[in-house]
């Protein structure tokens, strides 16, 4: 950081002023490049963007699509596969020269489970009678998208039901869902009949 003071006169027809106007200047250290995961991965099909890169810096983060010059990309700008995207940092109002270089791979997402789409119950029936050929960590939902998570004993009702699945790693939780469409058939009512009931020993009842 360097700092000095300067004056400043001005000449007019050959006569320059007897007092000088005082200009303090700053010049500010140019920051380095920020840093981070040189090699991010994202799913497919979360419509990820520039907004979702990290790199870690003491300044505004910017992104740029070359190491030097270029254009500025938008925070919503959909990222793209085997794309490098290239961080520079700004503080005091000074860019960095050198800026960070951020690979971004785009990986298959967690698929839906597979199952029945078409289950029947019993009146009665809850979530947990709902079943899926395929998947681990299942979660049923209300609607095809956001909705509300269903407990295990909430009782089933006529209608659609959707299954989520979630695997291990970055991916998570499945973007895409099972439907299945449940039927419930009205349980039988309680016969009726005679009681108590009598029979005689030798006729064969």
């Amino acid at each position: 950081l360097n700092t000095a003071t300067y004056y400043a006169s001005q000449t007019v027809n050959g006569c320059e002023s007897s007092s000088r106007v005082s200009v303090s200047v700053t010049v500010n250290t140019t920051p380095g490049a920020p840093t981070g995961n040189a090699a991010q991965s994202f799913c497919l099909g979360a419509s990820h963007t520039v907004g979702d890169l990290v790199a870690t810096g003491t300044g505004t983060i910017k992104w740029y699509d070359l190491s030097s010059g270029g254009t500025l990309k938008l925070n919503s700008e959909v990222l793209v596969t085997g794309t490098h995207y290239f961080a520079g940092q700004t503080v005091n109002n000074c860019e960095s020269l050198l800026r960070f270089d951020v690979t971004v791979t785009l990986t298959p997402g967690t698929p839906a489970p597979t199952g029945n789409a078409a289950q029947t119950f019993c009146t009665g029936a809850t979530v947990a009678s709902l079943a899926t050929t395929s998947g681990i960590g299942i979660k049923w939902y209300d609607a095809p998208t956001l909705g509300n998570l269903l407990s295990s004993g909430a009782t089933l009702g006529g209608g659609n039901y959707y299954a989520t699945q979630t695997l291990p790693g970055s991916c998570g939780e499945s973007a895409t869902r099972l439907l299945v469409t449940v039927t419930i058939i009205t349980t039988s009512p309680t016969p009726t009949g005679t009681t108590p009931q009598s029979f005689c020993q030798f006729s064969s009842p």
